[in-house]
Formats: C-alpha cells, sequence, structure tokens
C-alpha cells in the first residue's frame, strides 16, 4: 500500500515537471516567435523606409539632373535665339540705308564692312536688287553668289516670294549654300517710296549665317564639355519630316528637355539631356544593397535588444517625416514647394470664408537674378536664392507660408488678413530686403525685387486664380521700373493686350522709321552755355501713338531687342554729333544711355570704336551713362570693361546716383567722369534740408574723386539757384529745354547768347 502511494507520488510529480517544463517551453517558444516576428517587422520596415527613402533621394537626384539640364537647354536656346536677332538687325540698317539712297546704298561696302566685326555669327552681307545678288561683303569666298537670282532659284524661290508677298524678313534653311558649306539665309524685302504713291519693290538686303558660326557664336559647343547632349531641329516647312540643324549625337536623345527657339518663320527645337541618361543604375543597385543590408542589421539588433522598442518607433517616425517633409518642400531652400503651397492656400481660403477675413498671395521674383547666374555661375545663383529665402523667412509671420515654385520665384501666402495696409507693410519690408546687397563667396550681388500681390476674395477664390493674377502684377511691377509691389487690378488684361501690342510693333519701330532720337542740352552752371546733350530714346507709333519710354524701353530689354535699338541710337547719337561739329561747335559733348544688356555684350569696347570711327567724331565727345546697378552686378568685369572703354577717349558718367547701392571703394577704382545727381534729390532740394545736403554731399564726393558733377530735374529758378550754390558743374531740366529734336537743338546753338540770361537766376 504505502509502495503503491509512493510510486504514484512520484508519478505525479514527474507529471507536474512535464507540465511545467512544456508551460516553459510553450513560453519561450511563444516569446521567441514575439521576438522573431518583432525583427522581421523591424527589418521589413526598415527596409520599406530606406528603400523608400533610396527612391525619393533618386527622383530628387533624377529632378535635379533634369533642372539642371532645363536650365542649359533655356540658356542655350535664349543664347541662340539672341544671336539671331542680333543678326538679323543688321538688315533693319541694311534697309534703311537702301531707303536712304532711293536705292543706290552708295557706302554698303564701307558700311557692311564695318558691322561685320561686331556680329560673330553674320558671315555675308548681301544686296539683291530685283531679287539678283549684285553686291556681297566680304566678297573673297562669296564669288559665286554674285549674279544669283533669288526668284528664278527653284530651291530658293519659295521664301523670296513669301518675303516679298508679306513684305516680312524671312530666314530660309538651313541649306546647302551655292558658297559651299551649310547655313541659313535671311532676307529683307525693301521697298522704295515714291512720291507718287507708288511703293515698288526694289530687292532683298540678305545676311548669310553659317551653322557653325551661329553654334560657336552662341556658344552651344560648351554644352558636351557640361555634361550634355544636344540636337538642334526644326520641321521642314510643308512636309513632315525633321531636319538635324546642329547635334552632337547623331540619335535622337530620350527623355530629353526641349526649348524652343522662335525664329522669323518658323520654329526651332532644342532638345539637351544627360549624357549617360538620367541617374546611375549601378548606383541605385548599391544603395538598393546597402539599404537592405542596413535592414537586416537593424532587424539582427532588434532581435538581441528588445529593451530598444522606443528608438525603433522613433526610427520610423523620423524617416517617415523625413520622406513627408521631401516629398513637399523644395530641395536647394527648405521651403514648401508647389503641392504645399497649394494645400496652405486652400486651408487658409476655408478659414477665411468661416470668419470673414481676406487671404493675401505675394509673388515675389528677382529683378537680375538671370544675370547674376549668368554672370557668377549657377552654383553661387544657388546660394543667393538660399541667403534670400532666409532673408524673407526672418520678416513673415509663423502663420505666413514661405514657398518657391522655382527658379528665383518665391510666394508668401499671408493667412487671416483683416486689413490690407498689413499687405502693404509687409511688401514694404520685402522690397527693401530684397534691395539689400548680399555677400556669397567674396562676391556681392544687389538681386532686387519686384512683388505682384492677389487678394482673396476679390481677386479670385482658388490657388490657382490667386497665383495667375499675382504674376500679372509681378509683371506690371516690373513695367513700372522694378524694385516695386504692385496689386492686381481686372485692367492687367488690357495691358497684356497692349504689351502683346507694343512688343509686335517695336520689332518692325526701327525699319519703319518709328523711333527717333531727341536730345536735352545740358548747361555750364559757370557760363549758362550749351556744353552739351543727353540723346534720349522716343517711339512715335502710328497706331500706338507716342509711347513712352518707360513702357517700351523694359520690353525692349526683356525680349533682347534692345541690344539693335541701343546700338542704333549710338549711331544715330554720333551721326548727329558730327553735323553739329562741321557747323561750327566743336565743343559739343553727346551723352547717350547703356542698357543692361549692351554692358553684358561681348566685344562692346570694339563695337563702340567702329561707331565712334565712322562717325568721325573724337571719341572724347562721346559720353556713356551707365546706372550703378550696371556696374556694381560684377564690379571686376565693369571695371575691365571700362578701362577698355577708357582707353578709347570715351567718358563715362553714372547715372541715378544716390539711388543705388554703390561701394565707394569701387566707385573710386572705376574710370568714371561724371556723377548725375538724381533728379528726385535736386527737386526737393530748395526745400528738403535732406535732399540738399544729399546733393551736396554728392558733390563733395566727386570733388574728392576729380569728378564732373551733373544735376538733372533743373525745372525751376530755384532748383538751378541751388545746383550753381551747391558747387555742380552741368544742369538739364525742363527749365531749359525739354528733349528736342536735332535741328531744333541746332538752333539755339546758334544763339547762344539768348540763353547767357539764365545766368541770373544763379543770383
Amino acid at each position: 500500500m504505502n509502495g503503491h502511494a509512493h510510486s504514484d507520488r512520484v508519478g505525479v510529480a514527474a507529471a507536474d515537471r512535464w507540465w511545467h517544463c512544456n508551460a516553459l517551453f510553450r513560453i519561450v517558444s511563444s516569446e521567441r516567435r514575439r521576438v522573431m516576428l518583432l525583427a522581421l517587422l523591424a527589418f521589413a520596415l526598415m527596409a520599406a523606409a530606406n528603400l523608400t527613402v533610396l527612391y525619393v533621394i533618386e527622383r530628387g537626384r533624377r529632378d535635379e539632373e533634369r533642372s539642371a539640364a532645363r536650365y542649359a537647354a533655356l540658356d542655350a536656346a535664349a543664347d541662340i535665339q539672341m544671336e539671331i536677332t542680333q543678326s538679323l538687325s543688321t538688315l533693319h540698317l541694311l534697309r534703311a540705308m537702301v531707303h536712304e539712297s532711293a536705292g543706290s546704298a552708295p557706302n554698303f561696302e564701307r558700311v557692311a564692312g564695318q558691322m561685320l566685326p561686331s556680329f560673330p555669327a553674320v558671315s555675308a552681307l548681301q544686296l539683291a536688287p530685283g531679287g539678283v545678288v549684285q553686291r556681297v561683303v566680304p566678297v573673297h569666298g562669296n564669288e559665286r553668289v554674285i549674279g544669283h537670282d533669288l526668284l528664278k532659284d527653284p530651291s530658293r524661290e519659295n521664301e523670296a516670294l513669301k518675303a516679298v508677298q508679306t513684305r516680312r524678313m524671312t530666314l530660309a534653311g538651313p541649306f546647302t549654300l551655292i558658297q559651299g558649306g551649310t547655313g541659313m539665309v535671311a532676307r529683307m524685302p525693301v521697298f522704295l517710296s515714291r512720291p507718287e504713291g507708288e511703293d515698288p519693290f526694289w530687292g532683298f538686303a540678305t545676311a548669310l549665317i553659317r551653322t557653325d558660326d551661329l553654334m560657336r557664336a552662341a556658344g552651344i559647343e560648351q554644352l558636351p564639355q557640361l555634361g550634355y547632349d544636344y540636337r538642334l531641329t526644326r520641321w521642314i516647312p510643308g512636309q513632315s519630316e525633321e531636319q538635324v540643324i546642329a547635334a552632337s549625337v547623331g540619335t535622337r536623345i530620350p527623355a530629353s528637355e526641349i526649348q524652343q527657339v522662335v525664329v522669323p518663320n518658323g520654329e526651332w527645337q532644342l532638345s539637351v539631356g544627360r549624357r549617360g541618361g538620367w541617374g546611375s543604375p549601378w548606383l541605385i543597385v548599391f544603395e538598393a544593397s546597402v539599404s537592405v543590408f542596413v535592414a537586416a542589421l537593424v532587424g539582427g539588433l532588434t532581435y538581441m535588444l528588445l529593451n530598444q522598442p522606443l528608438a525603433l518607433r522613433r526610427e520610423v517616425r523620423m524617416r517617415t517625416s523625413e520622406l513627408e517633409f521631401q516629398a513637399n518642400h523644395d530641395d536647394l531652400t527648405g521651403l514648401a514647394n508647389r503641392s504645399l503651397l497649394c494645400d496652405r492656400t486652400e486651408q487658409a481660403i476655408r478659414h477665411a470664408r468661416r470668419v470673414g477675413s481676406s487671404v493675401a498671395l505675394l509673388l515675389a521674383d528677382l529683378d537680375r537674378f538671370k544675370t547674376i547666374n549668368d554672370s557668377l555661375g549657377h552654383s553661387i545663383g544657388d546660394e543667393l536664392l538660399v541667403t534670400v529665402s532666409r532673408r524673407l523667412a526672418g520678416i513673415l509671420r509663423e502663420s505666413d507660408t514661405l514657398s518657391r515654385l522655382g527658379g528665383d520665384e518665391f510666394v508668401i501666402v499671408m493667412a487671416d488678413v483683416r486689413h490690407e495696409a498689413d499687405v502693404v507693410t509687409v511688401c514694404d519690408k520685402l522690397i527693401h530686403a530684397l534691395a539689400q546687397p548680399v555677400r556669397v563667396r567674396g562676391t556681392v550681388a544687389y538681386p532686387g525685387g519686384s512683388i505682384g500681390v492677389a487678394v482673396f476674395p476679390r481677386d479670385g477664390d482658388s490657388p490657382e486664380t490667386l497665383l495667375r493674377n499675382a504674376d500679372a502684377a509681378m509683371y506690371r511691377a516690373k513695367e513700372h521700373g522694378r524694385g516695386r509691389y504692385c496689386f492686381y487690378e481686372s485692367s492687367l488684361n488690357v495691358r497684356v493686350k497692349r504689351r502683346l501690342a507694343l512688343e509686335a510693333g517695336l520689332r518692325e519701330a526701327i525699319s519703319r522709321g518709328e523711333l527717333e532720337v531727341r536730345y536735352q542740352p545740358k548747361l555750364s552752371t559757370a557760363s549758362g552755355r550749351i556744353v552739351g546733350a543727353e540723346a534720349l530714346l522716343r517711339w512715335i507709333s502710328p497706331s500706338l501713338g507716342e509711347v513712352s519710354p518707360a513702357e517700351f524701353v523694359p520690353l525692349a530689354e526683356e525680349t533682347g531687342l534692345i541690344a539693335g535699338i541701343g546700338e542704333w541710337v549710338l549711331i544715330e547719337a554720333c551721326r548727329q554729333l558730327r553735323i553739329w561739329h562741321d557747323g561750327g561747335h566743336q565743343g559739343m559733348k553727346v551723352a547717350v544711355n547703356l542698357s543692361a544688356l549692351q554692358f553684358r555684350q561681348r566685344n562692346l569696347a570694339q563695337r563702340i570704336e567702329h561707331i565712334v570711327r565712322d562717325a568721325g567724331v573724337p571719341a572724347s565727345s562721346l559720353e556713356l551713362e551707365l546706372t550703378e546697378s550696371m556696374v556694381m552686378e560684377n564690379a571686376e568685369e565693369a571695371a575691365s570693361l571700362l578701362d577698355a572703354l577708357r582707353a578709347l577717349g570715351v567718358s563715362m558718367a553714372l547715372d541715378d546716383f544716390g539711388t543705388g547701392q554703390s561701394n565707394l571703394s569701387y566707385l573710386e577704382r572705376f574710370p568714371i567722369d561724371a556723377l548725375k545727381i538724381d533728379k528726385s534729390f535736386i527737386a526737393r532740394a530748395p526745400e528738403d534740408d535732406g535732399a540738399a545736403a544729399i546733393s551736396r554731399a554728392v558733390v563733395a564726393l566727386a570733388r574728392n574723386l576729380d569728378l564732373r558733377v551733373v544735376a538733372e530735374g533743373v525745372e525751376s529758378p530755384a532748383h538751378w539757384n541751388f545746383v550753381c550754390e551747391s558747387g555742380c558743374d552741368e544742369a538739364q531740366g525742363f527749365l531749359f529745354s525739354r528733349a528736342i529734336d536735332a535741328p531744333a537743338l541746332g538752333a539755339l546753338l546758334a544763339d547762344q547768347a539768348s540763353l547767357r540770361s539764365l545766368g541770373t537766376f544763379s543770383g
């Protein structure tokens, strides 16, 4: 009995031990399975996060590569179009010369020979009376083209007849040239005016542009050096066939960036792609392998370190947050991108509807970013954008959204606006901040900026509408002189139509004789006599009336037409100066304003040397007026160019002095001959002590630098007395004369005695 009881107790104990061991085994196995599942989950999450980050990074890398290619294509297309526009401007001058000589053009060879060095893309200029080429410069290498009848050549007659019928310049080609090689021929039809009212066809003025010369002048050959392939093509008129104009590869470029080049009678297409394609497959494989390895390592560590679950969750949240940030923010500046901007704008509009407030959308565009980017390089341009974004962010409220759309455009969303005056205050601060100099890698840049403002609900009820209207207002601000802000108005649509009409008319204004140069006299404060004049451009359009320079000059700068127009003004002013000198007024000087585009032109000094020499006037009688921003954007290059102009004997004046951001240390080393006090100071000087003090300070500075001082805006005897007492050397303004034509100024020069009485104002 006792033996059986003992056996039972032993069996029960063994069963208990087995049950406990089995339970422990089940617990341990369950824990291991849980640990394994957690490790696998960590591996999967980390792998997914890493691969997602890898995808976003690779997409960002490709977007960055495509963005760089887009900028390269945009710059290259703009350079090609600028070279074509500048090259074709020669034909406007030739047509005017034929008009003035009633078809004889006796000075064609001399004028064409002097023009060609200034236009590197043009290899020859021709005159074809009746359509037959009779005169060509240079003759050497182009002998075979003499006698060629453009209207009877089956391969050329279509474009030639089209030019005659439309009375507009055409650009034919590229095709194989008669004199060898390939190129394009621009034909300008010339019609002579007769007193009896007839308008007969005289013939053509033509310009030969060789393809290689055009590509070289536009700098397109640099694209392969930067790692890009390119193809410049066009669709052959009347055929469904694409013609290759120039290319670095023999096949189409897949997934390329495409830009259009507008030529007089068609469009070319420039395709630019990264050599070797977008991204790097081997780099992706390597990064993916590293990502999987890191995920496996994290999974193993998770398996061993179960006491670190919070760190894992934080890592996942951080990676997720990074992905969300990258999806909604600009890679360069870290600002909100277009997607986040639209979302924030919609939220602000919904809130404004509920509480009855407004939303202001401000679009800010840098005025001189392209110039800075082109002259100093894209890397400095990127650093400038980052600096500007930080400067703008420091002005705004925490509730405002600052975003970058791309390029040099920034958008600010001001939510819950109660008073429009608050928007005005912010705009004033932003304009002031953008006008301040920015130092990047030892270089000082002056970006400046213009702002367009659209307000919900007055100007639109959606992000797209507000953005479009703010963009229109921003362009209006640029048209009014830049460096300012403008609120949207419904009448801007009318202004857009007028802008298109102005641009169309301006392209033909020179050849139609609608542009003219007028002259505002400059008087010596010591003698009261006319010692010079400022050449001022005027446009009298039969359809648009007299167009203000403040309206058409900025348009000419934006379209690139200012290069040809500015050179025409220089030629006309020097020609008129020669007439005055021959009339006995050898002391007369003429001042001509240079545009920023002209100032950046290659071989500017050589072009001016040709113009002065052709006119037969001393270079010392020509004065070029520059703005502070032009010489300060790239001070080193500006100093080199000014030295070259000084070597010719041309004098330089700094216009509107006191309104820009002059660096006096640079000013001292620039070869400047005169400072022009801005008329805004002269206008207030007799009554405003501050304006008077600034004007006197400018005079004192000029004396220390041995410079002449010219006062603008002298409109009353009080102004005259002030400029005389303050020590200005010369003065100009409505008190003496408005801008008048050359014969009227010639009459004043012939009667200097009548102007001496103005000297009584100084007493």
